[in-house]
């Protein structure tokens, strides 16, 4: 048999010259750009395999956004690692996005709150037994026994 080469985006990936370059390299996930080239999905991220305008060849990329709820929190830049959407932003850490730290704004000193907690992207006062947040700024405490 006459030996051959693929044409650009095409691979023999299953080595079986009776049926050539049977691989198109620009959409397939588990032969991206190159056969046995997976593109695996990353943390609350799905990834697909899509034709590189830099290069014309397949690469792998994120199909989308993060899944609700989530976030690549130390990707910011495009820096960061490639470990998708890590950070789970319905957390009082990361309170509806990446730099919204509720917990890093308590003030300790507010013996009237015992925890906080985001809910809705918002930051909330678990206020102690008996005390209530009126006004709904969790920073300054539980500020009243009744609203």
């Amino acid at each position: 048999m006459c030996n051959y080469t693929c044409a650009p985006n095409y691979g023999d990936c299953d080595g079986d010259k009776s049926n050539g370059c049977e691989v198109f390299l620009g959409n397939d996930v588990n032969n991206c750009g190159a056969c046995n080239n997976t593109c695996v999905n990353s943390l609350n991220q799905e990834w697909i395999c899509e034709i590189s305008d830099n290069t014309g060849l397949g690469a792998c990329a994120p199909k989308g956004p993060c899944l609700d709820g989530f976030a690549d929190c130390n990707s910011i830049d495009g820096n960061g690692p490639p470990d998708g959407c890590e950070t789970d932003i319905t957390s009082a850490e990361y309170c509806g996005r990446c730099d919204h730290n509720c917990t890093s704004q308590l003030q300790a000193n507010h013996a009237t709150v015992v925890g906080i907690e985001c809910i809705q992207e918002l930051c909330v006062a678990v206020c102690a037994p008996g005390r209530l947040d009126c006004n709904g700024f969790p920073f300054d405490g539980c500020e009243n026994t009744t609203c």
